[in-house]
């Protein structure tokens, strides 16, 4: 309708009321009317609905929930429908009892109910019969029962536990085959002391007190030596002492007991029934075959070998597994701890064992290293061989797989680094109880064995430390000199790749440089003179552990001057008159220094001046009473 007709249609119809509110009134019912049509003409659920969504108190709202009501008990009765129908195509018990569940006064609520009680009488006739058929076997196995008791053999109960394995008088039937079976083979085997028995094809082992060793589920019964009873089943095989304690559950082996030993079968058949006999089994020591087994090692473990896999483990003496035939090789370390392998990735497997085949690690790693002497700690990689860390001697891991490698030193302490380039190397100190004791930030440390301290290099830069991990000197060293003057630690003056050289250090003081200036340290790692000296050159060696050596130093003028290091001791001579430039050794108590011209003087082996003058005669006198005083040695 356009809008010029809609307002022509407004203007009459208000013409014919009489207020505003009566417009309003009256073009609400024309819409309500107009929009209740149109849900007529279509004829849906959703018109309906979308009139009373539109007009929810309207003239024709009974009109149109009624409509809206019948479309729902026809979609009620389609679901209602589809139920039944799937109810019938499963056509059990519970399908029907589903369908009364949901519609229990639904169209087909009688017929569900016909069905389900159709369906337990069935169930009844079933169960009755049966129980009819029951008793009739019952009946049968009793008269059965009663023939193979008047016949009392070994035959007769073995073949009613065949025919009834699960009957009601199978335990006596075993019972009584047990006995007469005993009675029998005790007899023809009077030294035996076990023996075989046979129920449907498995066997098992009783003794001659008629007790169950092994119960029979077995598919084969051997010895393994003159202790063991080897169980197989289908492919697997276990292990069994003579008192039917299990000592290696059943797995995919093929076993023997130490070197050399094969299985025999030790079952002999009697009759046609199928009775076996199994020989008497002895205690007999046996002892490990094992090339490489040191003393502390226990030696009366028993080796069993898995020929299938080409493993092997250990049984205790008094017959407990120790380790399973998993292994193929243990190699021993001196301190009573062994190496264990598994197969596994290119290199195996290892583990570690202590040296009563306790376990104490697993087979999940690369490699465990030896171990030094008296030491509780070494080297062990992790599975794939890209990292390394500490274990200790009861197999824990104390410091974890962090390292790209370990060295182990003579001392039992441990230099570890990380990084893959050289010029990214980072190395850390590790002592021997498995404690980090130098981070690891160094570019190097060398271990000085003689001395037993550590010399640690820093960016080009040289320091020491002791065996506590202490640095006793900071990496600020340039070039450190080894023995008397022989050699040097450090960079060279052309600027070349220094040479790592082995440092003897004996009692001799060691010289380092430090920029420009010259020091001493003592075999300890600890400054014995700070580096302020021009030059230091060794000069003189007087005694053991008695050294000169010359020196300068830039105080108020350049001069020179020469040390005495005497017993960890150091003193140092500097003349106030005298540029002394040569050191005279007089006696074991007195040095003789002197300059170039005709200045001379005395001083002690403590550095204490006794004499300085520049006049030739009055000082040849003086010395000559000095030599005197002191005893011209």
């Amino acid at each position: 309708m356009s809008k010029s007709i809609l307002n022509i249609y407004y203007r009459e119809t208000l013409d014919k009321i009489d207020s505003y509110e009566a417009y309003l009134s009256s073009m609400s019912i024309t819409l309500d009317t107009r929009l209740w049509k149109k849900s007529l003409s279509a004829n849906n659920k959703s018109a309906y609905q979308e009139y009373l969504n539109e007009y929810p108190k309207g003239n024709y709202h009974d009109e149109a929930q009624l409509k809206i009501n019948e479309f729902n008990a026809v979609n009620e009765r389609e679901k209602e429908t589809k139920a039944w129908n799937k109810a019938l195509n499963q056509n059990t018990k519970s399908s029907y009892k589903k369908y009364l569940m949901n519609y229990y006064n639904g169209l087909y609520n009688n017929e569900a109910k016909r069905k389900v009680d159709e369906f337990i009488r069935l169930e009844k006739e079933k169960e009755f019969e049966e129980k009819r058929l029951r008793d009739i076997e019952i009946a049968k196995e009793k008269e059965t029962w009663e023939i193979v008791c008047k016949e009392d053999k070994s035959w007769s109960y073995s073949n009613y536990m065949e025919e009834y394995p699960n009957g009601i008088y199978f335990n006596e039937a075993l019972s009584l085959y047990e006995m007469l079976h005993i009675e029998i083979t005790t007899k023809k085997y009077p030294n035996n002391r076990l023996f075989i028995f046979n129920i449907n094809g498995k066997k098992g082992v009783i003794n001659r007190d008629k007790e169950v060793i092994i119960d029979a589920l077995y598919t084969n019964i051997l010895t393994l030596g003159d202790r063991f009873i080897s169980i197989i089943d289908a492919e697997k095989e276990g292990l069994i002492d003579i008192y039917g304690e299990t000592i290696l559950e059943l797995g995919n082996y093929d076993l023997r007991v130490d070197r050399g030993a094969y299985k025999t079968d030790i079952i002999e058949q009697l009759n046609k029934n199928d009775d076996f006999q199994i020989s008497a089994i002895s205690y007999n020591k046996q002892w490990i075959n094992h090339s490489n087994f040191m003393k502390m090692f226990d030696t009366s473990a028993i080796k069993i070998i898995d020929i299938k896999n080409d493993t092997f483990g250990y049984i205790s003496n008094d017959d407990k597994l120790l380790l399973k035939p998993i292994y193929e090789n243990i190699y021993l370390y001196k301190n009573g701890l062994g190496r264990i392998v598994k197969k596994g990735r290119k290199h195996g497997l290892c583990g570690l064992i202590n040296n009563k085949f306790e376990l104490l690690l697993e087979c999940n790693y690369g490699y465990i290293s030896s171990w030094k002497e008296n030491s509780n700690c070494t080297v062990i990689r992790n599975k794939d061989w890209s990292k390394q860390g500490i274990v200790n001697i009861k197999g824990e891991i104390v410091i974890d797989f962090v390292f790209d490698s370990i060295e182990i030193l003579d001392n039992s302490y441990f230099i570890a680094y990380k990084g893959n380039r050289p010029e990214s190397l980072k190395y850390g100190l590790i002592n021997p109880k498995g404690k980090i004791i130098i981070d690891v930030k160094y570019s190097r440390i060398t271990y000085i064995k003689e001395e037993k301290i550590f010399l640690i290099e820093d960016n080009d830069k040289f320091g020491f430390a002791n065996t506590k991990g202490e640095i006793t000197v900071e990496p600020e060293l340039d070039e450190i000199y080894s023995g008397y003057n022989f050699g040097s630690y450090g960079n060279k003056p052309s600027n070349t790749k220094h040479t790592y050289l082995f440092l003897t250090l004996v009692e001799v003081p060691i010289k380092i440089k430090k920029g420009n200036k010259y020091g001493l340290i003592d075999k300890h790692g600890k400054y014995l003179l700070t580096p302020k000296y021009n030059y230091i050159t060794f000069e003189h060696y007087i005694s053991k552990n008695i050294y000169l050596y010359m020196t300068s130093e830039d105080l108020n003028g350049y001069r020179k001057g020469f040390i005495i290091y005497n017993n960890g001791r150091i003193a140092i001579v500097f003349s106030k008159n005298i540029d002394i430039t040569y050191i005279n050794i007089l006696n074991i108590d007195l040095i003789e220094f002197k300059d170039t011209k005709f200045g001379a003087g005395i001083a002690t082996i403590d550095g204490k001046i006794l004499l300085e003058s520049s006049n030739p005669i009055s000082y040849k006198l003086q010395k000559n009473k000095i030599l005197k005083e002191y005893g011209n040695q």
